[in-house]
């Protein structure tokens, strides 16, 4: 018996047809990959280890992948934090357009489809928000061509637990597109990486599997895409990406304590990786972010101590604590340059010179933010990066017997964990008018605990006098914090100094310059003690915002 078609059921299947069309052509999807960097000789080690076979589900394939990257002339996708490429893989032409920065470290959005030549299409992408962006770009340019890669890749299909995860060894090359003269395209970068891809199951086994990686060869968190490499050689900035600062979190009032110790420590680690780039990069703003970023994880696990005791967290908080730590000299020669010696030098323009100074700093600095690479191109910052998300994915913390406290309100723990971080300061504050310096110092670290504090948890008393109270703690600790700089610049002169015994031509220059500056500042940390003490005594009688 045949149905008759009234004309909503034809348009019902008018619009069926056109979904089917599209969806088969295009497919949108959260991208979840871990990216390492790995030296060549360890990429072939890798691809022919007996260890993976007992992972392996297939044989190894070894394909060439080429793959032109399209912006407008003004780079308005790289602007929008989105890569367009297409690629050629065999007989098959793929468009991508994924995001660029993925939040945690692994998940980006992928739209990709089949096409019938090389030029990308637009019109084609799925994904409402990625076309919309780039449609919106087109309308400020053209699509070009701005770069291109050459891939070897080598692709193992693995299984681990019940999760389906692709392994793919690269070796690439990143050309810039031709220039108009029509010269030759040219090599900007050469390197090899290490991508694990989940297929189907759990983003956890991806992390379990990278982090047995780390412990059989010396790879590394990739900081950059393929796609963030290209825009470094055609923009000629050396930090793909801008540092990434962190403030309060968005945290609900009602949450509990388990959900929201999860939602910190997550933070904690997006922000580290958020930075890498940056601070890889020799960007002092992303060497800063990323040393906040590590003290934050080591006060988060501090902070929730008293309420949820984990042998493993704690072990977690020191590890942070002593890559923070190897930061530190490169932090303290910016801030010297920045805070300590331009203010006297632009005070004493032309009566002392600062030649000599500035080149040995300069030396100096060199010499830090080559030990900054070294720490976090090395494999304790990556294992500390996925033992941390591993211990986030499994919530291993309640292991150590702490699921009781899990459901509890966080706001009424909140609030204790406020008081005890308040009176640890107090303790000094009460005798402000007579600390020593070592207890000034102390009474610095305290207040930037009760400042991480106040940050996790002011969502919870979200407000004006929240707001103010913050704010009025930060002067607090700004006021500290010079006091300690000047602290730090007598280790930096004496460095200096020592540095300068080599060349005996630049140590007259430098007394005299080292003098300059101690005297500026020495004269000033009176009337910066006095600020310090007025600043603390007005944020003493503000009633605390948790209460």
């Amino acid at each position: 018996m045949r149905i008759e078609e009234s004309p909503e059921i034809r348009q019902f299947l008018r619009i069926a047809r056109v979904s089917h069309d599209r969806f088969r052509f295009s497919m949108t999807h959260d991208e979840v990959e871990l990216k390492f960097t790995a030296p060549p000789e360890v990429a072939g080690r890798l691809d022919r280890t007996k260890s993976l076979g007992q992972l392996g589900v297939g044989r190894a394939r070894t394909r060439k992948l080429h793959s032109t990257y399209y912006d407008t002339p003004e780079l308005h996708l790289l602007e929008n934090g989105i890569s367009l490429r297409v690629r050629r893989q065999g007989r098959a032409t793929l468009q991508s357009v994924k995001t660029q920065a993925a939040r945690d470290g692994m998940t980006r959005r992928e739209d990709e489809t089949p096409l019938t030549d090389t030029r990308p299409a637009p019109q084609l992408i799925q994904d409402d928000a990625l076309r919309g962006s780039v449609l919106a770009a087109e309308k400020h340019g053209t699509l070009r061509p701005v770069f291109a890669s050459d891939v070897q890749r080598t692709v193992r299909d693995l299984r681990s637990n019940d999760s389906r995860i692709k392994l793919a060894i690269d070796t690439a090359t990143i050309e810039c597109a031709p220039a108009a003269s029509g010269g030759p395209a040219a090599l900007a970068d050469s390197f090899c990486e290490i991508e694990l891809e989940l297929k189907s199951g759990k983003p956890v086994d991806v992390l379990r599997l990278g982090r047995a990686l780390l412990d059989r060869y010396p790879l590394a968190l990739s900081p950059m895409t393929k796609a963030e490499r290209g825009y470094v050689a055609v923009t000629g900035r050396a930090d793909p990406r801008l540092p990434v600062k962190r403030d309060a979190l968005e945290l609900s009032a009602d949450i509990d304590v388990g959900p929201a110790y999860l939602q910190i420590l997550t933070d904690c680690a997006d922000h580290a990786q958020a930075n890498l780039a940056a601070a890889l990069s020799d960007n002092a703003e992303g060497i800063h972010q990323m040393r906040v970023a590590l003290r934050r994880l080591r006060s988060a696990i501090d902070t929730f101590h008293p309420v949820i005791d984990s042998a493993a967290m704690k072990a977690l908080a020191r590890r942070a604590r002593d890559l923070a730590a190897e930061l530190s000299p490169a932090r303290d020669i910016d801030v010297f340059g920045d805070d300590i010696l331009c203010p006297v030098e632009q005070s004493l323009s032309g009566d002392v010179s600062f030649d000599s100074m500035r080149s040995l700093l300069s030396d100096l600095r060199r010499d830090a933010r080559r030990h900054v690479h070294e720490v976090l191109a090395g494999p304790r910052f990556s294992e500390l990066i996925l033992d941390l998300r591993i211990a986030c994915a499994e919530q291993s913390w309640f292991e150590d017997g702490n699921d009781s406290v899990a459901g509890e309100p966080l706001v009424d723990r909140a609030r204790s964990c406020l008081d005890r971080r308040y009176e640890s300061v107090d303790k000094y504050g009460r005798r402000i008018d007579k600390l020593a310096p070592a207890a000034r110092h102390e009474m610095r670290k305290r207040l930037k605990k009760l400042r991480y504090a106040a940050e996790f948890f002011a969502p919870l008393f979200a407000g004006r006098t929240t707001t103010r109270y913050r704010k009025e703690l930060a002067q607090v600790q700004d006021a500290f914090g010079y006091l300690n700089d000047v602290e730090v610049a007598h280790e930096i002169i004496a460095a200096l100094k020592d540095r300068a015994q080599l060349d005996e031509s630049a140590l007259g220059d430098l007394s005299l310059a080292c003098g300059a500056i101690i005297g500026w500042h020495e004269g000033r940390l009176k009337s910066a003690w006095c600020r310090a003490r007025r600043r603390w005594a007005k944020l003493a009688v503000r009633p605390a915002f948790w209460h």
